[in-house]
């Protein structure tokens, strides 16, 4: 995996587990993915599903678009 989609989906991990309130940032972060950081993305997937905090789904470029459930 590329070191810079290593070290944002880190980021992406601390936001989750600093506040879930704040979490709605990991758009931000996964709209700043570029098409050969669909592991990093498909790991951030993972990790928000599994913290069944957000649905997520991914255009062609494996752009995220996050829905937060209200």
């Amino acid at each position: 995996m590329h070191l810079s989609c290593q070290t944002e989906m880190n980021e992406v991990r601390a936001l989750v587990r600093l506040d879930r309130r704040i979490a709605h940032i990991i758009n931000r972060f996964i709209h700043s993915f570029s098409p050969w950081c669909q592991t990093a993305v498909s790991a951030i997937s993972g990790h928000i599903k599994e913290h069944k905090l957000f649905s997520t789904f991914y255009d062609d470029n494996f752009r995220g678009h996050v829905l937060i459930f209200s």
